[in-house]
């Protein structure tokens, strides 16, 4: 019996050395390229020039991502490694992403957001995105290690439990990037009505209803204007919010009260927010079409100056604006959070590695030359005496053909470079690769404006076990769903703000709402921990 199990052993011994043979030779025949083809140090990666297969999120503005895409073209030339794309319109790829990943017909890489962190965190867990913790220990990675180890809200976001990182984000860390949203007011319609820059929120209400009954725009027609637009109710939303003291921690309604998180769905702040809206929606002081029209029309208005305030300006012309600060709000000008300042992540899961990539090392290094500044200025700014020029002082202006494409220089440069749309591009770009596109804006100056406003709990969303990050995800989505649903009513008068507020409560406590508290409570320990 024991001769025979002896057997058995060294059958299968041999079975497991063939097959491991067999696989090395696969692995030879599908690398036929050697590693010492791989270059450590340098701009370019590898000695012969390898191509591999990318999947990406396209935002619909953007050209194609092919062999004339200029720095698609100039990166080839200076890594010596191609990438072949799929691309997905942004809105529709992380269906296209998941389908991919199901029938494991797995890219070499996902590219921009075509994953979010769940799926993320479940396909790592399946072994088909593999680990970047490797290639940074090994020095792959020069220029992200640096930045994840000066920045801890890098470091809470991406790694997971064990230590490792499956995704590599969008990091913008200067404050010009991280303040998402300001407020202008049309100040041709203020002289035209006779009205000075609202200070609180009764001259807010006057001076939109100024803008609403007196012809602001000066074309005889009264019922054109639109006294207040912002670019979806979404944005309206969280703004009345931050009017309201609302914050956005872990992009929630969530505040920091004296050290400790709470949830503000029910809170008596979020019934202020709510009366603001209905203010504005049953005088007419918005579009009433906020819930259906898209960007497009909201910027075919403005050109044709039918908007009095706004946080989105028009890519060409907008010197009639002027900047609003944030000092009034229905509890007091002490108590407004501009909950716009965001997390120095734009996007977190905008870059991955997958197990079908037969030269990840590689693929390591050129990423890692989206976070250095010759690679993030390639990116935002494409290629010197091209599209862009360099001038005395060090800094860079986009050429003509940029600044003078009417459709502003950010879809000019759509034509030429793959970050247009969402900030979900991989790589660090700091405000020296941001700056040319605010060039001649009131953005710049924006910024210092509102930091007295701006929240100071802009923080990343850490990674948190697995079973308690599904639980998150599912609370979430259901406390969200009916928020924005009661929210239209209290905002329409389908639903009334005195007569039906308890019922609204009583209905988020039924959709465990007091549990998201306690899951996002536990985010928080982990911020103060490392903060």
């Amino acid at each position: 019996m024991k001769k025979k199990t002896r057997g058995i052993f060294v059958v299968l011994l041999v079975l497991l050395m063939t097959t491991s043979l067999f696989a090395q030779g696969q692995k030879a025949i599908q690398s036929p390229i050697s590693e010492d083809n791989l270059l450590r140090e340098g701009t370019q990666i590898v000695k012969e020039k390898i191509t591999l297969t990318g999947f990406g999120s396209k935002y619909a503005g953007n050209a194609e991502w092919d062999d004339d895409m200029l720095v698609w073209r100039e990166l080839e030339k200076r890594t010596n490694i191609r990438v072949e794309w799929e691309t997905v319109v942004n809105t529709e790829a992380r269906t296209k992403a998941q389908t991919l990943i199901a029938a494991n017909d797995l890219p070499d890489i996902f590219f921009k957001n075509a994953l979010n962190m769940s799926d993320v965190r479940k396909f790592s867990e399946s072994g088909q995105l593999i680990d970047l913790k490797q290639f940074m220990d090994e020095g792959l990675m020069p220029n992200f290690t640096k930045a994840y180890n000066n920045d801890v809200n890098l470091q809470i976001a991406l790694t997971e439990p064990d230590g490792r990182i499956f995704t590599l984000p969008a990091y913008y860390p200067d404050p010009i990037d991280t303040t998402r949203r300001f407020m202008y007011i049309n100040e041709k319609w203020l002289e035209r009505v006779g009205m000075d820059k609202p200070t609180t929120m009764e001259e807010f209400y006057d001076v939109a209803r100024a803008f609403r009954d007196m012809d602001a725009n000066g074309n005889g027609n009264p019922s054109d204007e639109y006294p207040v637009s912002f670019g979806n109710i979404t944005e309206l939303d969280r703004t009345t919010r931050g009017f309201s003291g609302i914050d956005n921690v872990f992009s929630q309604p969530l505040n920091i009260i004296d050290g400790e998180l709470y949830q503000m769905y029910t809170s008596e702040n979020m019934r202020e927010s709510f009366r603001i809206l209905h203010t504005l929606y049953s005088e007419k002081l918005i579009e009433l079409d906020i819930f259906t029209r898209g960007t497009s029309e909201h910027f075919a208005r403005l050109s044709n100056d039918q908007i009095g305030i706004s946080l989105l300006l028009p890519p060409a012309d907008s010197s009639q604006f002027g900047i609003l600060e944030p000092t009034f709000g229905p509890l007091g000008s002490d108590t407004v959070i501009w909950n716009w300042k965001v997390s120095p992540l734009l996007g977190v899961a905008c870059f991955s590695i997958t197990s079908a990539n037969k030269y990840p090392r590689e693929t390591a290094r050129w990423i890692d030359y989206f976070f250095g500044e010759e690679g993030a200025t390639l990116v935002r700014m494409g290629v010197e005496g091209d599209t862009y020029r360099v001038n005395a002082d060090g800094s860079m202006s986009y050429t003509e053909k940029i600044t003078e494409d009417p459709q502003g220089a950010e879809f000019a440069m759509a034509n030429y470079t793959m970050w247009l749309g969402p900030n979900n591009m991989p790589g660090m770009y700091t405000a020296k690769q941001t700056l040319p596109i605010f060039e001649g804006t009131l953005t710049p100056d924006c910024v210092d404006i509102f930091a007295p406003y701006n929240t100071e709990h802009a923080y990343s969303l850490p990674t948190l076990p697995t079973e308690l990050e599904k639980e998150r995800a599912t609370l979430i989505g259901e406390v969200n769903k009916y928020f924005n649903e009661a929210r239209a009513a209290f905002m329409t008068g389908k639903l009334d703000l005195d007569k039906d507020w308890d019922k609204y409560v009583s209905d988020l406590k039924k959709l465990q709402v007091d549990r998201v508290e306690e899951i996002y409570r536990e985010a928080f320990k982990i911020i103060k921990s490392k903060f």
